[in-house]
């Protein structure tokens, strides 16, 4: 069976299907992650989640009181089977678009998977910045892929446009890239122009326009770069419609950076007990922000100068 390898977020991946998303990688001294089919034998008897919901979402199974593996059902009906400790990521069986489980190993599975370590995995773009770069968190919807492209066609570079690695090391705090792609939903692609290659359309359970950049991609920066900001992107108060940049408090910040975690271990004590100080570490020392971003054409566009202009204030 061929392997496919990609390096992802300072870990390398196996895979038995080709991801359009993921650059192959050529370095053999990082971890790996191997992602696999599942058998279907292994199956649990009682299916893993509640009748009648569909992810994203996990479920924790427990042998003897310790962590045995987790469950993952996708928005787009994939599941997957998440072993922590080996850095294993199991795939059903069924046949799947090519398109839909790349969308689901590195949407859900993934970060899922390298949550689990010595480091904080955020829902969120990263926008790289002469110093270093800048994090835009918000909701699902509320515009990161989009303001992300159009950082791209202003001459910029990415480092993820939908989640990414945060691990301190010393005195920084370095932000990993996770894969080389941006994901538009159909309406916004008149919107932008990001010069990647078009994988794919769209498909029923995946909304989204794959626009993949090769290795050495002008448009994409696959080293890690320090965090030198954060900004919360939320859609602003029914009425007002403008772009409006203001400082959120210290208790909002780190609600903030809590709400944007991709946690699987989530009933866990000494997770938690390794996050809260590093989150507050995080909101001490990087400018923090927030930003009311307008749904329409005009919104992303306004988003992409404020940040700009607080990149070069930084």
């Amino acid at each position: 069976m061929t392997q496919f390898r990609y390096s992802v977020s300072g870990g390398l991946v196996k895979s038995a299907v080709p991801l359009c998303g993921l650059v192959p990688a050529d370095d053999d001294e990082l971890p790996e992650y191997t992602v696999s089919r599942m058998d279907r034998a292994t199956r649990a008897a009682r299916p893993p989640w509640p009748p009648g919901q569909n992810g994203p979402r996990d479920f924790v199974r427990k042998s003897g009181g310790e962590f045995v593996f987790y469950w993952l059902r996708t928005a787009d009906a994939q599941t997957y089977r998440i072993h922590p400790a080996a850095r294993l990521v199991e795939l059903e069986p069924d046949a799947a678009p090519t398109l839909a489980l790349t969308h689901g190993v590195i949407d859900f599975a993934l970060p899922n998977l390298l949550s689990c370590g010595d480091r904080i995995v955020l829902h969120g773009a990263l926008l790289e910045t002469e110093m270093g770069c800048i994090a835009a968190l918000g909701e699902a919807g509320v515009g990161k892929s989009t303001l992300t492209a159009l950082w791209v066609r202003a001459g910029h570079r990415f480092l993820s446009d939908d989640w990414f690695v945060l691990r301190p090391e010393g005195e920084r705090l370095l932000a990993y890239p996770s894969y080389s792609s941006i994901r538009l939903r159909s309406p916004d692609r008149a919107l932008v122009s990001v010069g990647g290659r078009e994988e794919g359309v769209s498909q029923p359970g995946f909304s989204k326009i794959w626009y993949s950049f090769g290795p050495g991609s002008v448009a994409w920066c696959s080293e890690p770069r320090d965090l030198r900001g954060v900004v919360f992107l939320r859609r602003p108060a029914a009425g007002t419609g403008k772009t409006r940049l203001s400082s959120p408090g210290s208790r909002e910040a780190v609600a903030g950076l809590i709400s944007s975690l991709v946690l699987l271990e989530i009933d866990s004590p000494e997770r938690w007990e390794f996050l809260v100080p590093l989150l507050a570490r995080v909101e001490a020392g990087v400018r923090m922000e927030k930003l009311d971003i307008p749904e329409g054409t005009d919104g992303p566009v306004a988003a992409r100068k404020v940040i700009e202009d607080l990149a070069d204030a930084l």
